[in-house]
């Protein structure tokens, strides 16, 4: 696939499961909006286009742009962001607050910046804790009657909301905060870039942040681009039927 500058993010990621993890590592969508074009979100993000560009370019010459396709059902779909990402997550999650506590104990006084991380991280962590169960209480049932609706069973109506387009709202947006509080600690940390001074301690809780970032990002990437605009459309149809 050609890519263009003024395709967007979440065209690009679409393309490749190779692109959507290039654009991952350049940091081109932490506030999550799969709108934005390539040009726009690299100079959100202080890249260089051209270099990005070339990046991509070279997925292709070296045959890793296969497209992304999924036979999964929504359910399948949906249970596999759940077991991978939701338990990554939740095992993630007490492992850096107990690593952020020691650091903070031992290195809180030279360097400032990791009490500011530590309070950051308190507010992903409730947050997150928060979004999951939502997502595991309302979303992921739903699409799970979604599936079951096509072999014949009714769908029982979202208690407390409206449609299923309120529940993929309120997710993006959670989406999108989730992202604020992780480019943040990008900022607090000049990129997780470690002290000269510090302990093993210390760089392993930069090293858990930054992959509890890349697995958030994708579970992200997997649902606003993939499992939601699906819904969306199975949805339609099934008011029609």
């Amino acid at each position: 696939m050609s890519i263009s500058t003024a395709m967007s993010l979440g065209e690009i990621a679409l393309s490749s499961p190779a692109a959507a993890r290039l654009l991952e590592a350049y940091h081109l969508n932490e506030d999550c909006d799969d709108e934005h074009t390539l040009a726009q979100a690299c100079r959100r993000a202080n890249r260089d286009l051209a270099e990005v560009v070339t990046a991509l370019a070279r997925l292709r010459q070296d045959g890793q742009d296969h497209p992304c396709v999924s036979e999964r059902t929504l359910t399948e779909q949906a249970g596999f962001i759940a077991g991978r990402h939701h338990a990554f997550t939740r095992a993630k999650l007490p492992l850096i607050e107990t690593l952020l506590a020691k650091v903070i104990k031992a290195h809180g006084a030279a360097h400032a910046e990791v009490k500011a991380v530590g309070e950051c991280f308190v507010e992903l962590s409730a947050m997150l804790e928060a979004h999951l169960l939502k997502e595991e209480q309302f979303l992921l049932p739903y699409i799970k009657a979604l599936d079951k609706q096509a072999c014949g069973a009714r769908l029982s109506p979202l208690a407390g909301f409206a449609s299923i387009d309120d529940v993929i709202c309120q997710n993006e947006a959670e989406h999108k905060r989730l992202g604020e509080r992780l480019k943040k600690m990008r900022e607090l940390t000049a990129d997780y870039a470690l002290p000269d001074d510090v302990s093993s301690t210390f760089r392993s809780v930069y090293r858990a942040l930054e992959e509890l970032e890349t697995n958030l990002m994708h579970h992200i990437f997997l649902e606003n681009a993939l499992l939601f605009p699906r819904v969306c459309h199975r949805d339609v149809r099934a008011g029609d039927d």
